[in-house]
């Protein structure tokens, strides 16, 4: 998994496989239940976005008024995020940084109201999800709240392919073709038992979208996971 790095700035540079440029409907729905369910004032807090990339969803939590961190393994896609930030004209909270989250996080512990993954952790073998996952509670505070948008194995016929035809050493987890990224697939069982550790599980809903890889387009199944700290 050495060459991570080097793929995702492979793909922001070229862009076969990152389409999404406005936030999605899930960070939104995510955002209004955590204001109109419980009651959070998103201007008061402290977010993490893992895996930013470009920026989209970091600068969707910081026109709430949060103070938000987005950190990528790509320099390429953090350059582009700054660049992005220059068209802002109101001077928006936000710091974006390079990391690694197979490895440490780079936090103190208890530092983060809200976490967000949307399609970042999945790129990581299942060993180093577990980890991941400990440090994502650990830099959360008390009851802080974590939002996970990943892949669905269950019923996902190109995930299965996927995994017959282009299959890794790594557990549940295959190449794809054209771009060279790697992703896991999940399924409800790894998920709980792994979450529910240091989570309470608030919600867990598996949907269908749509994947679109250059010209073409695969439909996918995909988990939506809203979690508090326990």
């Amino acid at each position: 998994m050495n060459n991570r790095k080097q793929t995702w700035d492979n793909e922001y540079t070229n862009r076969a496989f990152i389409s999404q440029l406005t936030p999605r409907k899930d960070v939104k729905e995510f955002f209004k239940w955590l204001r109109k369910k419980e009651d959070i004032n998103i201007s008061r807090q402290e977010i993490l976005d893992i895996g930013c990339g470009t920026g989209v969803h970091s600068f969707f939590a910081a026109e709430y008024g949060a103070n938000v961190t987005g950190v990528d393994i790509s320099k390429q896609a953090l350059l582009l995020a700054e660049k992005n930030k220059q068209k802002y004209k109101e001077n928006l909270a936000i710091n974006f940084k390079w990391a690694d989250i197979s490895q440490p996080l780079p936090f103190e512990s208890s530092s983060m109201d809200i976490c967000l993954d949307v399609m970042t952790s999945n790129s990581l073998t299942q060993e180093e999800f577990k980890s991941y996952i400990e440090e994502v509670c650990r830099v959360l505070k008390p009851q802080g709240y974590f939002f996970i948008r990943s892949l669905k194995h269950e019923g996902d016929t190109n995930a299965q392919n996927l995994l017959k035809n282009f299959s890794t050493e790594h557990t549940q987890m295959y190449k794809m073709p054209v771009t060279n990224i790697i992703e896991r697939v999940d399924t409800k069982g790894f998920l709980t038992e792994t979450l529910e550790k240091y989570f309470s599980i608030i919600k867990m809903e598996g949907i269908t979208n749509y994947q679109k890889i250059t010209s073409k387009t695969f439909k996918r199944n995909y988990w939506l996971i809203y979690l508090i700290k326990k």
